[in-house]
């Protein structure tokens, strides 16, 4: 009876202290989503193996505004080196390593100047299991007013 007490204790503790870390790790991301000038697109892909893009346009304005592009921990893909990929260069710095490696379901991209214009951009993602039947990439929009 005893053993059977602490291996269900111990189960307990470690699904709650695995609860609370993952709360940790997203409240976290949720506290730079809503910081000022702080913008989080989530990126999925559908059952037809579509990429969706959550905010298609993103409309912002003015200067100094940060952008990150992420894929659910549920979703099996992952950014390559060329997740985003702006059809116009200079506008967007997207500094390398992008994805991080230690975070290759996340892309940060840093818009200082904020020029007025619409800006369409690529999203590319990659099939964990099988790269070789990775969706096609998307082709949404970021609009500075």
């Amino acid at each position: 009876m005893n053993r059977t007490l602490v291996t269900v204790s111990t189960g307990v503790v470690g699904l709650v202290a695995g609860a609370v870390v993952t709360y940790f790790a997203l409240s976290g991301q949720a506290e730079w989503c809503a910081m000022s000038k702080h913008h989080c697109i989530v990126v999925t892909v559908d059952a037809a193996n579509t990429i969706d893009v959550e905010t298609d346009p993103l409309g912002k304005k003015g200067s100094g505004h940060r952008i990150r592009w992420i894929i659910p921990a549920d979703q099996p893909f992952s950014f390559p080196s060329n997740g985003i990929v702006f059809a116009t260069p200079g506008e967007f710095n997207c500094p390398p390593p992008n994805p991080p490696p230690s975070t290759p379901n996340m892309i940060q991209c840093d818009d200082p100047n904020g020029t007025p214009g619409s800006y369409k951009y690529t999203v590319t993602v990659t099939s964990n299991a099988n790269p070789a039947s990775s969706p096609q990439p998307v082709d949404p929009r970021i609009v500075n007013n």
